[in-house]
């Protein structure tokens, strides 16, 4: 995605966007991993359990904020459908 994202029109507001989007994601992420580790049954706790039992799906910090800006991402567009 990185390469393509060089070739959209996108301003310095987007970007400011863009760029809080990810350090928010980063912040929960972070707080998920030091208070609550991988104790709920959600998507998050499933990728982080998932390391520990078979080290081949273990996944590094910058990939579980990858996916954690992904399942915001897809939960926010689902939830706003669904109240619409």
């Amino acid at each position: 995605m990185r390469p393509l994202m060089a070739y959209l029109p996108l301003g310095k507001e987007q970007m400011r966007d863009i760029n809080a989007y990810k350090e928010f994601t980063k912040r929960s992420l972070t707080e998920r991993m030091q208070t609550q580790e991988s104790v709920e049954i959600d998507v998050l706790g499933f990728l982080m359990a998932a390391g520990k039992k078979n080290p081949a799906y273990k996944l590094t910090d910058d990939g579980l904020a990858s996916e954690t800006q992904l399942v915001v991402a897809a939960g926010s567009d689902t939830t706003s459908i669904a109240i619409t």
